[in-house]
């Protein structure tokens, strides 16, 4: 029941994001249509699909021709420079991550240990086994990427060998195989894009706005630069929007990569205890990649927010985990802001869905 919730939460939001982004460019191109003089460029009678809902009727054709003017014609070029940046991110972006954290590949009978696990657990899911990587970086941390499931790379950090123990890595493993399984970052590249369209808009609305101020001062002048400026802003407030969106389905996919690991090691504890042990780490460290925070298990930004100072060695008692939880609650009742836009959930709610998880697991084996 519970996975059936996480995936309903991804599908709203991509329903949601859809039914925002056809709002924003229909109102954008409605407020400047009267200063478009060669505005439209499609009619009804090139639409025949529109024939078959006879029952909207015209407010619905109206709609969708302001719509598809608005991508051929003024958002023609914001349109197209978003869906060149998303396809140069989507086909460099492996490469660049692989740089940034100074990626060295797993050659066959290195590191045996590690590569026998992804394998295994690939295996056991279905899955082609994603190459293997370890990173310099001393922070814990692991991350997946790739453009699909059979050049997937998944990647462990030295520090993440070094703070946790072989069971705690096998529940890391199976959380990033978990992002492979569900193929979220296609979701996460798309949506990806929306924010990026609407600063855009903003951004060429309000240099218009400001070159346009000393094209004389008539009345039609002053109209268009004050609706220019309301579509700047009206752009800005969407982009705060698909923002919000898309950091809450990056955290829904971390909760499904969760659940994922747990119920393939079939052993929710181990991952509890390496979330635990991550945070700590990433709380105490100094330098820590930023820039590629949206890829890693946990989130290096507000570590130092949600843990206190554990125990690093063994494994992490129950007792240790339930701190944590109170922890959490007490320090994120104040941060409800930062987790809104955080790539990451906090880490006692993931806790307390691994312990739902494990109570999950206790009653099918009973």
């Amino acid at each position: 029941m519970a996975l059936v919730r996480l995936k309903l939460r991804m599908f709203i939001a991509f329903l949601l994001s859809s039914i925002v982004f056809f709002l924003f460019v229909w109102g954008i191109t409605y407020l400047l249509q009267p200063y478009l003089p060669s505005f439209q460029i499609i009619t009804v009678t090139q639409i025949p699909l529109i024939g078959l809902i006879p029952v909207i009727g015209q407010p619905l054709e109206q709609a969708l021709i302001i719509f598809i003017n608005a991508i051929m014609g003024p958002l023609f070029y914001p349109f197209i420079i978003t869906i060149v940046f998303v396809l140069i991110q989507y086909f460099t972006g492996p490469s660049i991550v692989s740089r940034v954290m100074k990626l060295r590949y797993l050659k066959p009978g290195e590191n045996t240990w590690l590569q026998g696990t992804v394998q295994e657990l690939a295996q056991e899911s279905n899955l082609p086994s994603p190459k293997v990587a370890i990173s310099p970086v001393k922070e814990a941390n692991a991350f997946t990427f790739g453009r699909s499931a059979k050049g997937a790379t998944l990647a462990v950090t030295d520090g993440l060998l070094n703070t946790l123990n072989q069971n705690e890595v096998r529940g890391v493993i199976g959380h990033e195989l978990g992002h492979v399984k569900h193929k979220d970052y296609i979701m996460i590249t798309i949506l990806s894009a929306l924010p990026l369209l609407a600063y855009m808009v903003a951004n060429v609305a309000f240099m218009s706005a400001y070159y346009s101020g000393g094209q004389g001062s008539s009345s039609k002048n002053n109209n268009a630069g004050t609706l220019i400026i309301i579509a700047g802003v009206l752009s800005l407030f969407v982009y705060f929007i698909f923002t919000i969106i898309v950091m809450s389905v990056s955290r829904t996919r971390e909760f499904l990569a969760d659940r994922f690991s747990a119920t393939t090691t079939k052993n929710p504890k181990s991952l509890q205890s390496a979330l635990v042990k991550i945070s700590t780490n990433l709380a105490q460290s100094k330098g820590q990649a930023i820039g590629v925070r949206a890829f890693f298990i946990a989130d290096p930004v507000n570590a130092k927010n949600e843990v206190e100072k554990l125990e690093e060695r063994g494994l992490i008692s129950d007792k240790q985990i339930a701190q944590t939880i109170a922890v959490g609650r007490q320090k994120n009742s104040f941060l409800s802001l930062n987790t809104l836009l955080s790539t990451h959930p906090p880490v006692y709610k993931r806790l307390e869905n691994l312990s739902e998880i494990q109570k999950e697991l206790r009653g099918v084996r009973q």
